[in-house]
């Protein structure tokens, strides 16, 4: 085998292999990206079942930030989806609505 057909082979395979890891960084891409589309369609779930609790509790955002001793700023991005909710924060909210942590997680 020629120097020239060893090389040619060693960047064929070198070749290949890129293809295979761009491959598979595509899919892991495609992954991750499904996980943030079902991560975000939670958190929109959970943010539109706090606003339904207090609606039917008839309170206004205001009155809930209060009971919640938070801003009402912070409580309208709650409900708008557009904040990451801690189970600490939850379990506040749940509180202060007087329901269970289940009811607004599903």
């Amino acid at each position: 085998m020629s120097v020239l057909t060893l090389r040619k082979r060693i960047i064929y395979d070198t070749h290949g292999a890129n293809i295979y890891i761009n491959i598979c960084t595509t899919k892991i891409f495609i992954e991750k990206v499904k996980m943030t589309i079902s991560y975000q369609e939670e958190i929109k779930f959970i943010s539109n079942k706090i606003r339904e609790l207090r609606k039917e509790k008839q309170m206004t955002v205001q009155e809930l930030a209060y009971r919640c001793d938070m801003e009402r700023s912070n409580m309208s991005r709650i409900e708008s989806g557009r904040t990451n909710l801690t189970v600490k924060t939850m379990c506040i909210i749940c509180n202060a609505l007087n329901v269970n942590l289940r009811d607004i997680i599903r």
